[in-house]
């Protein structure tokens, strides 16, 4: 499963997501998997002024 939060992508709003994103799974019923994090960035998503941050996560 991957722990996904869609966020504005300039630099302000993208280090305010990385910093809420390990909080955020810490409190929730998953861990961080061993595989890595992307950045996901695709036309569709910079249209509207988004991308994701998919982080790979398993049930606690």
């Amino acid at each position: 499963m991957d722990f996904q939060v869609e966020f504005i992508p300039d630099s302000e709003h993208i280090q305010q997501a990385w910093s809420e994103l390990f909080p955020a799974l810490r409190s929730s019923s998953y861990q961080l998997d061993n595989k890595p994090i992307l950045e996901r960035y695709t036309y569709g998503m910079l249209d509207n002024d988004y991308c994701e941050i998919c982080v790979p996560a398993r049930p606690l």
